[in-house]
């Protein structure tokens, strides 16, 4: 299964972007928000990426119950998966929803701890072309498994 979609979110491969990508587009509770990362991570080890795109632009919110599951079990099983080389992950945040942007940089600080710079690195930005072309323009996987 390459694709995953419901009424919260869409998750596919973007053959362009050479990245998984997730699009919100509503608020999830935290089951099915927690049931859409599970999902992104059994399609994301189906690929040979090491690039991951989410756009949060619709999901308000992320509770830190969410954010834990996301920093302990989708980055841990996407750095496993790709034998610990670097991933690289970019968010687009809204512009007035300061909550969201807060969860954001929850997720970017507290991940910081966990992993090493030469594990993940994330980034994010409101703008989606920005954050598309910073995706575009990091190194590609280098080992294929």
């Amino acid at each position: 299964m390459s694709k995953f979609s419901n009424q919260y979110a869409e998750v596919f491969y973007d053959t362009e972007l050479d990245a998984i990508s997730l699009i919100f587009k509503d608020v999830a509770p935290l089951e099915e928000f927690i049931h859409i990362n599970q999902k992104v991570l059994d399609i994301f080890k189906t690929l040979q990426t090491n690039r991951f795109f989410v756009d949060t632009r619709k999901i308000g919110v992320v509770s830190p119950e969410g954010q834990k599951w996301v920093i302990e079990n989708l980055f841990s099983g996407m750095v496993k998966h790709i034998n610990h080389e670097r991933l690289y992950h970019v968010q687009v945040v809204p512009r007035n929803e300061i909550f969201g942007k807060f969860a954001a940089e929850n997720i970017k600080r507290r991940s910081q701890t966990m992993y090493q710079s030469e594990e993940l690195i994330i980034e994010a930005f409101e703008d989606e072309l920005l954050a598309k072309n910073w995706l575009a323009h990091q190194p590609k996987l280098k080992s294929v498994h």
